[in-house]
Parts: structure tokens; sequence; C-alpha cells
């Protein structure tokens, strides 16, 4: 399950009363798809969260019997803590480490080995060769040149996260132009970062 915190939503410059949004409790949301996911046969549920450690860890503490693993994002930390019977982990950022997570599903027993990438990591075969395949056709694509602009396109995080730029826009309209058959767009401004 995906769930989300609203302490970070106002990073996004959106008024959510005025759009009609609500972001319900992620608790009770925990709760109520932790029910619906085991009505469904589901025997293992891992929480997938865009939130802070501390709600990371409010929603492990108050979901003992509904989630057995919370693999949080948004805080670029590395942590692996044992909250009763939940796991949680945070896996840090910008790619320079990963959690190697073993799982024994019949004992709910979670154990976790940290990855820093570093010149001495040895990364696995069969991805290095996806990786190449699909950014050798992504190459070709980005050598295209498809247009140019005479202004400076402003994707600073200290804008693009408070106010409408103009590299917001052009993003915007890259995607009503691809996809004519949508009304409107929403870009998450986390997305855009110069810095």
């Amino acid at each position: 399950m995906g769930l989300c915190e609203s302490e970070w939503l106002p990073l996004l410059n959106l008024n959510l009363q005025r759009m009609g949004l609500v972001v319900p409790d992620f608790v009770q949301t925990a709760k109520q798809l932790s029910q619906e996911l085991r009505a469904q046969g589901c025997e293992y549920i891992i929480a997938l969260t865009h939130m802070g450690l501390t709600n990371d860890r409010v929603l492990a503490e108050k979901c003992q019997d509904d989630i057995d693993i919370v693999m949080g994002g948004h805080d670029h930390l590395s942590v692996f803590e044992q909250i009763g019977k939940v796991a949680v982990v945070k896996s840090g950022s910008d790619f320079e480490e990963f959690s190697d997570l073993t799982v024994n599903v019949d004992t709910k027993a979670v154990t976790r080995s940290r990855v820093i990438i570093s010149e001495d990591y040895q990364p696995d075969q069969e991805i290095v060769n996806h990786v190449s395949e699909y950014s050798g056709h992504l190459k070709k694509k980005l050598e295209k040149v498809v247009g140019f602009v005479d202004v400076d396109l402003d994707s600073r995080f200290e804008n693009i996260r408070t106010r409408e730029t103009n590299f917001g826009n052009f993003m915007a309209d890259l995607c009503l132009i691809s996809a004519p058959e949508i009304d409107i767009v929403f870009i998450a401004s986390g997305n855009m970062r110069a810095n």
C-alpha cells in the first residue's frame, strides 16, 4: 500500500481545500487497506510511504497487526528499526546506498543489510545489461533536438517549491501535448530539481 502524510503537501504549493482534495489520516487508511488486502488473501503487507521518520514510527506503532514492513521515503536517511512486530526501513537517497532485506514470511522476521554504493561495490550483471540496453535507447532519443528555448527555465528548489515557474508550466504543457485526451496536469514539484 502507498501512504503519505499531510505535513509535506504544503511543499507542493497546492491549495488542497480549494481543489477539493482530502488527505485522510494515514493510520486509519492503513488499517482500512490492510483489511481489504487481507480479505483478498494477502499474507504480508508492505507500506511504501512518503513520510517523515516520526510518522513512519507512528504508523508502525499503531498498525502492529496491519502492516509488516514500513519502507519509507521523504527523509534522506538510512534507518532500520524494529518497532514491535513492524520493521521500519529507510534507504538513504541519491542512489548512494540501498537496503537488502531478507524476509521470513512465516515468522515475519526481517533482517537488513545496508549496501553502500562505492567503487568496491560489484553491480549485478543482469541489471547492468538491462540498464545499458535501456540507456542506449534513451540516449538516441535524448540526442535529438526537438526545439530551442530563448529564456532561462527556472527549476531551482526555492522557486519550484513555492511558486509557479516557466519550467513547471513547460513540463505541464509537454504532458498535455503528448496526451490530447488529458484535461489537466498535476506535477509534483519534487520531480523538477535543478539544484
